[in-house]
């Protein structure tokens, strides 16, 4: 892992989906967590995309049908050793509310855009403090200057 600040989320297994899953079953996982999608993956363990608070509204009245028949594509996704740089990007640019972090095309964890915000806003550099002498001096800089303008304006008239 890089020195990102970000945290990784690693995924138990209550925090996926896949793709046969039934709608019923996908809207109760997802209600039983504090994310705002969670990843499908296929047989194989791939990630195929996600099964969001989105598409379960839209599922509400659909009791048959399988989490891969309404599942939302991927959004891009990020390798584990993304700087902190790389996810505030990603987020910026789009709307996904997390981004997969993808180690080839295995599932190894997940970055929440509340995480990101959190981590990010902590480890932002400081403000360079500006002491009350460096403010004074800038001041008298500024009213000799003014001062100068009118001398000249008044010398002129």
């Amino acid at each position: 892992m890089s020195g990102r600040a970000v945290p990784l989320r690693a995924l138990r297994a209550e925090e996926t989906l896949h793709f046969e899953d039934s709608i019923e079953h996908a809207r109760r996982r997802l209600l039983a967590t504090d994310l705002p999608s969670l990843p499908v993956l296929d047989r194989d363990g791939r990630l195929t995309g996600f099964f969001g608070e989105r598409e379960a509204v839209h599922t509400l009245r659909r009791h048959d049908d399988h989490v891969g028949d309404h599942v939302r594509a991927a959004a891009l996704g990020l390798g584990p050793d993304a700087t902190d740089a790389e996810v505030a990007d990603t987020f910026a640019q789009g709307r996904a509310a997390l981004i997969p972090i993808l180690d080839g095309t295995r599932l190894v964890g997940i970055i929440t855009r509340r995480d990101a915000i959190r981590a990010l806003a902590q480890h932002r550099p400081a403000r360079p403090s500006v002491s009350m002498l460096e403010r004074l001096q800038v001041l008298v800089g500024v009213l000799t200057f003014v001062i100068a303008i009118l001398i000249v304006v008044v010398a002129a008239t």
